[in-house]
């Protein structure tokens, strides 16, 4: 894997930060090489 040293943040950054601290859990759904991954780390 490329590590990239500098991260975009993106649109659902802050939504899955807030599903997370709700819920402990959350289903992260995309098609291939959309930024699941790099998002959810």
């Amino acid at each position: 894997m490329i590590e990239n040293t500098q991260y975009r943040l993106r649109i659902a950054d802050e939504l899955l930060r807030d599903k997370l601290d709700a819920k402990g859990a959350v289903l992260v759904r995309g098609p291939k090489w959309c930024g699941k991954t790099t998002t959810t780390e």
